[in-house]
């Protein structure tokens, strides 16, 4: 199996910062995601290019996948989840992530990862886990 690697990584998770995420999404967190979450709170990963089947921009790049108290403040997930509130109460979804032109990758309850593209309105199915999604990633 490939290696992908995260450059940019957060500062250690605070247990207040799992506790916070847990009060905002109803959902078990999927193992994989809180994983990552613990080992490196975020950051960008290489290779960082995803097919997003159905996209037409497709192949995309993951530009962040989002941790807590990161230093650009958009790539927060904190912030991401502040400032998208229907993604969770209306689509049901988590963002996690987002690519270079803005679309967001997203955990749903079942632990799929979908793309969102900027107008909200189209969702693509990336990766029928968060672990399946890293493992995806390629280069270029």
């Amino acid at each position: 199996m490939k290696e992908v690697e995260f450059e940019n990584t957060g500062k250690p998770l605070a247990p207040r910062d799992l506790l916070w995420l847990r009060s905002k999404w109803e959902h078990a967190l999927p193992s994989s995601y809180e994983a990552f979450l613990r080992q490196t709170n975020g950051g960008q990963p290489w290779p960082d290019t995803i097919d997003v089947k159905g996209l037409a921009t497709s192949p995309t790049d993951v530009q962040v996948i989002f941790g807590f108290g990161r230093d650009v403040e958009s790539s927060d997930l904190r912030w991401n989840i502040e400032n998208f509130p229907g993604l969770i109460a209306e689509a049901g979804l988590l963002p996690v992530g987002r690519d270079s032109g803005g679309g967001l990758f997203c955990l749903d309850s079942e632990g799929k990862v979908f793309f969102v593209e900027m107008d909200g309105l189209h969702q693509h199915l990336v990766a029928k886990s968060f672990g399946d999604f890293v493992v995806a990633l390629r280069e270029y």
